[in-house]
C-alpha cells in the first residue's frame, strides 16, 4: 500500500504543483514503481471531471492575493484525505480552469467500452495535449493552452506506440489548430499504458517513419475504466 505522503505527491504530479526538480523525481520513481504509476492514474481519474465542472471567469486580483496568503501558511500533519496540501491543490486546479487558460480535459464519452484519455506532458511538465476518444470509432488529439510555435517549413506530428511494439506507429501530421481526428480502426491498437507524442518534423513528416524531432509532449493512455 502506498503511503500517504506519496499520495499527496502523486496528487500534486497530476496538479501540476510540484516544484520541477520533485515532479522530475516522481516521473523517474514511477518508472519503476507500479503502484506509484497506479496511484497517479487514480488521481488523474479523479481530478479530470474538475475540469469539466468550472466556467471560465475572471478572478479580482485581491483573490490571487488570498490564495498566495493561504498556501504560504504553515500546516500541521494531517490524514492525506484531510491534507490542506492536497486540498490546496484542488482549489488551485479550479482556478487554474476558472481564469480562462483554455485548460478543459477531456470530455469521455459515454458508451459501454473502456474509457481511455492521455495526458500529453511537455518537457516542462505542462499538459500541452489531450488524447481522448471523440466518439466509440475515433481518437482525437486536442491541445491545451497556448499552442508551441511551429518554426518554418516544419509540422507537428502524431505518434502512438502500444506496449511491446518494435516501433512507433505514424497518426498523421497535426494542423495549425493543434487538433486531428484518426479513425480509431487505424492505431495498432487502444490499451492502457498505450504511448502517445507529439514531435517537431519537417514539412512533409518524417523521413524514416520513425520520430526524427524533438518531443513536444509525451504521455501514456489510461485506462479510466479500469480505476
Amino acid at each position: 500500500m502506498i503511503d500517504e505522503e506519496r499520495q499527496a505527491d502523486a496528487a500534486e504530479y497530476v496538479l501540476g504543483t510540484l516544484d520541477p526538480q520533485a515532479a522530475e523525481a516522481l516521473h523517474a520513481a514511477a518508472r519503476d514503481d507500479r503502484e506509484l504509476a497506479r496511484e497517479i492514474y487514480r488521481w488523474q481519474d479523479r481530478l479530470l471531471p474538475l475540469f469539466n465542472r468550472v466556467a471560465p471567469a475572471s478572478p479580482r486580483p485581491e483573490t490571487w492575493a488570498r490564495v498566495r496568503d493561504t498556501i504560504s501558511r504553515p500546516i500541521a500533519p494531517a490524514p492525506w484525505w484531510q491534507s490542506l496540501r492536497l486540498w490546496q491543490g484542488l482549489v488551485a486546479a479550479t482556478l487554474v480552469v476558472a481564469v480562462g487558460l483554455g485548460v478543459q480535459l477531456a470530455r469521455i464519452p459515454e458508451a459501454s467500452d473502456t474509457r481511455f484519455v492521455a495526458m500529453l506532458q511537455t518537457p516542462e511538465q505542462n499538459i500541452g495535449w489531450i488524447v481522448e476518444l471523440a466518439d466509440a470509432k475515433t481518437v482525437r488529439l486536442r491541445p491545451v493552452g497556448v499552442l508551441p510555435e511551429l518554426p518554418a517549413g516544419r509540422a507537428w506530428q502524431f505518434w502512438t506506440k502500444p506496449q511491446g511494439a518494435s516501433k512507433p506507429t505514424s497518426l498523421g501530421l497535426v494542423p495549425a489548430n493543434g487538433v486531428i481526428e484518426v479513425p480509431r480502426d487505424t492505431l495498432p491498437a487502444l490499451e492502457n499504458q498505450q504511448l502517445f507524442e507529439v514531435t517537431l518534423e519537417p514539412e512533409n513528416g518524417s523521413p524514416t517513419g520513425k520520430p526524427t524531432g524533438p518531443i513536444l509532449a509525451v504521455g501514456r493512455m489510461v485506462a479510466l475504466a479500469d480505476y
